[in-house]
């Protein structure tokens, strides 16, 4: 009989390897060496026998863990008492013992090491080895997802993971892990899938082996960033995680070079994070690795593999990656190399998806160590692993080449597996994704493809339905077995028949399978098959024989993946036609000839393959391979450098049109046009176009924003125009009196200015139009997507467009040569598709900047306590820890009333027919709305006047020669839009721009200089607007506009001084001023107003008619020396008011302070929520909620005591002068307090002591929030 110590080295003495490290040591230095003790022989096999009887993994890891524990306490007891007297006397340090692998790390002086070999523990002592990261191809970063990934990536798609998705699973509920260089935690992509950010302690989702420490992931090398993402990462509309609802905990293991203690280490904490072997909530179901060691130990054995016997009867499958010393053979890293059974060591070798065949440098089989043939065929499967693209250091994406990619991916796959079964043991789950790889090369195992490549939706088919077996012969006529092809149709499954006939396969339980059988000679069959689970389907084919010849082959788009649904025409005989499956292939039947194959599809171009040859009884095999289609590239840049790319193009747009109508429930501002009218527009921001910067815009009825001037032409002409600097996103001859909207809208939270044709009717003579359409011009502010040439980005995005064949679409600097064309009465220039619903165009001089933002707030949540009318000011902070800038809009409740969004708005503009300057209309209305008492109207505005309010003083003060004049000398002028001095909120929306027209109002939004005064409530500019005293003045008679910012009261001055108006004597003038202020209030302060006008308007209009407060419309309601104060006045509570940073633009690694005031106005007690939420460009984030809560009165400050005796709980504490309290409890694992006791009014209570676990109690004043665990 021989002993398990015989059976093992003798050491590393005996071998040589240890001595160099001895060698190596000089003097006192002492070497790392690893004490290997007899491992526990049974405990495996047993917790194997338990899971299979009770198919529960949590008791199966529970098992594990306590024998390896007590296995590793009871052998090591007396070589540690050994160990702790050398330690004291000074001959060993840095003792450490594993009971993951039976073994205690120390380091010694080199003479102890023959007395350390005699110790009768000892079975062997190792070296430290290093270990190391599989090297990767550098990474090239890179922004978002190309459009033609379809929203995922390369990768994700060749292993079929958006099928697998569509069963419903996307790894919820599965935690993932790796041991690696580390991994990014503030990633945008994978900050949420950290499981430490869900609730759960860091230190149980974070071993950091890697200096400097850190208490959460991080990731100084981008290796470990990259393999994580492949497994769960996931950003907006950015897919590069194969289970991206999965989360993860890690270890950051290696970063250069990591010993095999430090993989100890990892190992003890990953099999059991929270230190209970009866918890298995915390334990990883799947360990995904991309390293190994090269060299320099026995290249079958090491002390790794107990712990890796132990993480798998513990519950976790774990993967490696192969290895990239490929491709010669017998290149497999160790533990890849690994063959005790079929999945130990489980390696993933790689896949080069580009030429479909084994990615070149991917380590091939033979292992050396095992004897039997099939247990030395390595790897087990392939995945993809050249130009993978995942997530990277910073907040961006990049790609690389390496296998270090292809485990990950299998990886993602099981926890996909997990969700759909999880009660798979890991074996299970790893023959599941051997049986389910696709065959590649040579038909069966081979030593460079093992099973074949990975699908990840057969694998979870059969994890769902099991897996059956189909076993088939096939024959000619008269019984002869042939030799044929066996493909599985619409998957990319395939097989051969032996000499015999025969074939076998795995599939998929209750999956639809049908076989299609191709051989030389024989007309091809298909046969449907149903497969059962554990259980085999027979078949037999019989195949007739043919003189015809068949075609069969693959067809290859143009983004390199199989071209699913592709036209392939014989040209000679066009009835002769067939489309290829969903995995590219096709199959025809043909008369012995020479042929030309045509071939499209609806996304590449098309291709002719010249004479194909079919020859009698004979398959002919080619690939077709489709080119781009022209329609998906982008255009020519003209001499100035525009081009246009659509979202079909490489590189191009990825958004799609949203309406912002108020009908879809956008706020979008309606501009009711003439027929061929327009409208000027104050831009929110600077727009520059072909090097020139304009601050306004016309928007124009028919399909048309221009600058300089407007553009009105109904009969569209092809472009050069040559009339005004435009954009042309469809001019056609529109009719927005005819029904439809026409709108416009700033959405600071994107930095975007959307001009919006909605249902627009096309024109028509006799209404009512039977046609509409849908579209938008996007501008993108500058400091939002920047350019190196300063040029803004432009988007035309199209909804539903019934009539594309009567428009004209593209861009033009009426200057020369500097024009790009896209389409012209239904002709398309090459690079475009034609205008339909989902088409977007963008308009650039440059490519688009790659990376995305990341917005963090800080803090995330307050709590306030303030007595009743105390305020307080405080500040929050916006970072953005992207690698592009970030913008957000912020909004406090409920100060920021607004109309009703989902108004009945006006089905058709009205035809305005103003009359003649100078003269009145025939009718003119009168009125001069009610004083209200300060109650609020349904937006929130009251006001009062000084003639019958006290609190309300006339004083005027004149910033004439003071202030800065505006500059207006003409009459019907409105000044460019101009800054203010603080933020202004007003109605719906915050303001930091206005415009001052010559005729008495100030305007937000448009650049109106009307001079008929409307009531407020007329639907049409301007909008955002106050109306000081609206009538039709005239400063080219005399007078002056001033501007003054009154620093010292902290308010905005606005003059009209001394103008006459219109027609009148100059010297009967009118001096008047409106006045803004930060919290939104307006005062209009008259002085002397020399002259009777019959005609003006006060009051305040917002972006719609339900949003206006009308003090006077051709009434009697101002005189000389009076004051109108118009306000919003805070009745409620308590509020939240934000003075400053509402919305701004955060350059990368930037920050940004929100200013805020909370005041309590009458809340006694109790806590009130006031809550602030930030939308932003950072799609990760969403409408982020910042939680605050303002305690009203006296805080309380509990100081609870709980007392225990007898089986009876006794809480007691310190009383509040609200005197009603709730009592709330948790279990150690909650993460949130329920109400125990909802309402008591005593300050003590008692209860039973709960036998289900130990519980947490807290007490609060009723009504208050729930406390958080923890706190």
């Amino acid at each position: 009989m021989v002993s398990l110590r015989a059976r093992y080295l003798r050491g590393l003495l005996a071998t040589g390897l240890l001595s160099f490290a001895i060698a190596a040591a000089t003097g006192a230095e002492r070497v790392p060496v690893l004490l290997v003790l007899e491992p526990e022989p049974f405990v495996i096999q047993n917790v194997r026998e338990e899971a299979g009887r009770s198919l529960d993994l949590g008791t199966s890891h529970e098992l594990a863990i306590r024998a390896a524990q007590d296995h590793a306490n009871v052998t090591q007891a007396n070589l540690l008492k050994r160990l702790a007297e050398l330690e004291e006397a000074g001959q060993v340090s840095d003792i450490r013992s594993f009971w993951v692998a039976n073994a205690i790390a120390l380091k010694c002086e080199p003479e102890l090491l023959p007395v350390l070999e005699r110790l009768p523990e000892v079975v062997e002592i190792q070296d430290e080895q290093l270990l190391g990261l599989l090297p990767i191809a550098p990474p090239v970063a890179e922004g978002r997802r190309n459009p033609l990934d379809d929203g995922v990536t390369v990768a994700l798609t060749d292993i079929r993971a958006p099928e697998a998705w569509a069963l419903g699973l996307t790894g919820v509920g599965v935690l993932l892990a790796n041991f690696d260089s580390g991994v990014l935690g503030t990633h945008p992509a994978l900050s949420s899938r950290w499981r430490g950010n869900n609730g759960h302690p860091a230190n149980h989702c974070w071993f950091d082996l890697v200096e400097p420490i850190t208490p959460t992931p991080g990731d100084n090398d981008g290796h470990g960033t990259l393999t994580m993402g492949l497994q769960c990462g996931l950003g907006a509309s950015d897919t590069v995680g194969v289970a991206f609802n999965a989360q993860f905990i890690a270890a950051a293991v290696a970063e250069g070079g990591f010993t095999i203690t430090n993989a100890l280490q990892a190992f003890e904490w990953i099999l059991d994070p929270d230190g209970n072997p009866a918890t298995f909530d915390d334990v990883p179901r799947v360990l995904s690795n991309s390293w190994g060691f090269n060299g320099g130990i026995d290249v079958c054995n090491n002390l790794l593999h107990s712990a890796l016997d132990l993480a798998e009867a513990a519950g976790i499958a774990v993967v490696w990656s192969a290895g990239n010393e490929g491709p010669a053979s017998g290149t497999m890293r160790n533990p890849a190399n690994r063959a005790d059974n079929a999945v130990s060591g489980f390696a993933v070798g790689g896949w080069d998806g580009v030429v479909d065949s084994v990615w070149v440098s991917s380590s091939r089989g033979p292992s050396p160590c095992s004897a039997d043939m099939t247990l030395r065929i390595k790897p087990e499967i392939v995945a993809p692993s050249r130009d993978v693209r995942s997530t990277y250091l910073g907040t961006g994406y990049a790609s690389s080449s390496g296998t270090s990619f292809s485990a990950p991916l299998a990886a993602g796959t099981l926890a996909l597996m997990i969700e759909a079964n999880p009660l798979l043991p890991p074996d299970s789950l790893l023959e599941l994704l051997m049986f389910t790889a696709v065959d590649e090369g040579p038909a069966g195992l081979d030593n460079h493809s093992g099973y074949g490549r990975l699908d990840a939706y057969m694998a979870c088919q059969a994890a769902l339905t099991g897996l059956g077996w189909v076993r088939g012969h096939v024959q000619n006529q008269f019984g002869t077995p042939i030799a044929a092809n066996i493909d599985v149709l619409d998957q990319p499954h395939h097989t051969v028949s032996d000499a015999n006939g025969n074939f076998t396969f795995p599939y998929p339980a209750w999956l639809p399978c049908e076989i299609q059988v191709v051989a030389s000679g024989h007309s091809p069959q298909s046969s449907s098959l149903s497969v059962s689970p554990q259980d085999t389907t027979y078949v037999t084919l019989t195949l007739q024989t043919t003189q015809e010849g068949i075609l069969t082959g693959n067809v290859i788009d143009c983004r390199g993946l199989p071209a699913s649904g592709a036209f392939l025409t014989i040209l000679e005989q066009p009835s002769l036609q067939t489309t290829s499956d969903a995995n590219g292939r096709f199959v025809m039947t043909l008369q012995p000839g020479q042929y030309s194959l045509a071939c499209s599809s609806v996304v590449c171009g098309s291709v002719v393959v010249p004479q194909v040859q079919i020859q009698s009884g004979a398959v002919t095999d080619i690939e077709v391979v489709l080119p781009l289609n022209p329609a998906f590239l982008c255009s020519e840049p003209d001499n100035f450098g525009y081009f246009l790319c659509d979202n079909n193009d490489p590189g191009g747009p990825s958004e799609t049109y949203s309406s912002v109508s108020p009908t879809t429930g956008g706020r979008g501002v309606i501009h009711n046009l003439a027929d061929d009218g327009n409208v000027p527009l104050a831009l929110p921001f600077p727009v520059t176009f072909y090097g020139n910067t304009y601050n306004r815009i016309f928007l124009n009825s028919n399909g048309i924003v221009s600058f300089v001037r407007y553009a009105t032409a109904y009969n569209n002409l092809q472009l050069p125009y040559n009339l005004t600097p435009a954009l042309f996103p469809f001019w056609d001859d529109f009719s927005d009196n005819l029904g439809g909207h026409i709108l416009s809208d700033y959405n600071p939270a994107e930095g975007t200015y959307t001009l919006e044709w909605f249902e627009i009717p096309y024109f028509i003579s006799i209404p009512p139009p039977t046609d509409s359409a849908n579209f938008q011009l996007v501008i993108y502010d500058q400091s939002v997507v920047p350019t190196q040439s300063g040029n803004n980005v432009f988007e035309f995005r199209y909804g539903r467009i019934p009539r594309n064949g009567s428009a004209t679409i593209g861009i033009d600097r009426a200057q020369g040569n500097q024009y790009v064309r896209y389409g012209f009465n239904g002709t398309w220039e090459p690079h475009a598709v034609p205008a339909a619903e989902g088409v977007t165009v963008r308009v650039a001089d440059e490519d688009i900047s790659s990376g995305v933002p990341s917005m963090q707030i800080e803090p995330s949540a307050l709590a306030i306590a303030l007595e009743p009318g105390v305020s307080l000011d405080t500040s929050i902070f916006v970072h953005n820890n992207g690698s592009v800038p970030l913008a957000y809009y912020a909004s406090a409740s409920p100060m920021a009333a607004t109309g009703d969004a989902d108004e009945d708005t006006p089905p058709n503009a009205v035809e305005f027919d103003d009359p003649p300057k100078g003269s009145a209309p025939l009718r003119a209305e009168s009125s001069d709305d009610a004083l209200d008492e300060w109650i609020p109207d349904a937006n929130g505005y009251a006001w009062r006047s000084s003639d019958n309010d006290t609190s309300v003083h006339y004083q005027f003060t004149s910033i004439a020669n003071v202030g800065t004049n505006v500059g207006i000398t003409w009459d019907d002028s409105t000044s460019y839009p101009r800054p203010l001095p603080f933020e202004f909120p007003f109605f719906d929306r915050v303001f930091k721009k206005y415009s001052v027209c010559s005729n008495g109002f100030i305007t937000f939004w448009s650049q109106v200089r009307n001079y008929l005064n409307d009531p407020m409530v007329t639907a049409r500019d301007p909008y955002y607007a106050i109306a000081a005293y609206w009538t039709d003045l005239n400063p080219s008679a005399g007078g002056q506009i001033w501007e003054y910012y009154d620093q010292i009261n902290n308010r905005f001055i606005v003059q009209w001084n001394r103008i006459p108006p219109f027609g009148a004597p100059s010297s009967n003038t009118l001096t008047f001023q409106a006045i803004l202020y930060p919290d939104g209030g307006i005062d209009l302060v008259y002085e002397h107003m020399y002259h009777p006008v019959q005609l003006k308007t006060v009051g305040i209009k917002g972006g719609r008619s339900s949003q206006t407060l009308q003090l006077s419309h051709n009434g009697s309601l101002v005189d000389s020396l009076m004051t109108l104060r118009i306000a919003r006045p805070d009745t409620a509570d308590a509020s939240l008011r934000i003075l400053s940073g509402s919305y701004a633009v955060v350059p990368p690694q930037g920050v940004q302070e929100i200013r805020l005031r909370f005041k309590n106005n009458s809340l006694s007690q109790g806590v009130m929520s006031l809550p602030l939420t930030i939308q932003s460009s950072d799609e990760d984030a969403g409408g982020t909620g910042v939680s605050f809560l303002l305690q009203g009165g006296t805080p309380f400050v509990p100081q609870t005591v709980i007392a225990s005796q007898n089986g009876i709980l006794s809480l007691h504490w310190v009383a509040h002068e609200a005197n009603s309290y709730t009592i709330w409890t948790s279990l150690p694992n909650d993460t949130v307090f329920v109400p125990l006791v909802t309402s008591i009014a005593d300050t003590h209570y008692t209860l039973g002591v709960p036998a289900d676990a130990a519980r947490a109690y807290a007490v609060t004043l009723n009504g208050g929030a729930p406390p958080r665990p923890g706190n």
